[in-house]
């Protein structure tokens, strides 16, 4: 009887993959969730779903745009 030997085989062999990393925000981050923020709320800077939820709120909420020509920063 022969003596069998394995053979692998390099282009079925299984490659593992390694997932990227999540983009790590550049300008300014949300208060509350971590995430990229495009607006200021009372001060504090918020992502868009943030903002929303503060202007459903019953009392005077003070929003603006994060950017823009009129920021200096």
């Amino acid at each position: 009887m022969p003596k069998l030997r394995v053979v692998e085989n390099n282009i079925t062999r299984p490659i593992p993959f390694k997932r990227p990393a999540p983009p790590i925000p550049v300008g300014p981050t949300c208060g509350l969730c971590g995430g990229e923020a495009d607006y200021e709320v009372f001060g504090q800077a918020h992502c868009r779903k943030h903002m929303l939820e503060a202007i459903d709120s019953e009392t005077y909420v003070e929003v603006r745009k994060i950017g823009g020509y009129d920021d200096a920063s």
